[in-house]
């Protein structure tokens, strides 16, 4: 019986090409099937324990183990890579970043956002409900509290400007008006 070398890929082999490989030479460190390969092709990540190729989970296009949380990049269809996952869209509080591959975190004064400034916010909480430019505020004639914007009731506070002719200030949502007396 006469003995073939490996292909050069291979430190043994059940033949002599590099589709016959048992274990794999360094240059080539992973194997795939039977080949010994450099790197794990698409779709595919290397086991730490003995650097044989494993199936990603098939939300991945790549990945780093076997888990859908362990995406390293994304099909077409869940294109944004946001904590390991592969997305259809970003989360709230997220947004697609420019490179359109992942999600970027919107400003904490937004819900949802187009990016991740405070002047980006496309919606608000609760506490600042008021989307005025981009911003998350409590307009002009209500005032910030732990949870919510509340109306100031600008006749009551004294913050009106009914003085002289006018008689009387009469609160508004948001605003006042000045009225001179019913005559």
């Amino acid at each position: 019986l006469l003995c073939e070398s490996c292909g050069s890929s291979c430190t043994t082999c059940t033949g002599g090409t590099a589709s016959d490989c048992v274990t794999c030479a360094s240059g080539a460190p992973i194997k795939h099937g039977s080949q010994c390969v450099s790197a794990a092709p698409a779709g595919f990540y290397a086991r730490s324990a003995d650097s044989v190729t494993q199936a990603c989970d098939g939300s991945c296009a790549t990945c780093s183990g076997p888990s859908s949380a362990e995406c390293t990049s994304c099909p077409s269809n869940a294109p944004y890579l946001h904590s390991g996952q592969c997305l259809a869209s970003c989360p709230a509080k997220f947004f697609p970043n420019s490179a359109g591959d992942g999600c970027g975190a919107c400003d904490s004064s937004c819900v949802t956002c187009s990016g991740g400034d405070s002047n980006a916010c496309l919606s608000c909480p609760a506490a600042t409900p008021h989307l005025e430019a981009g911003a998350c505020t409590c307009k002009s004639g209500y005032t910030s509290t732990s949870d919510a914007c509340v109306q100031i009731d600008e006749c009551a506070a004294g913050t009106h400007n009914c003085f002289g002719g006018e008689a009387y200030c009469t609160d508004l949502a948001g605003s006042f008006i000045c009225a001179g007396p019913a005559g």
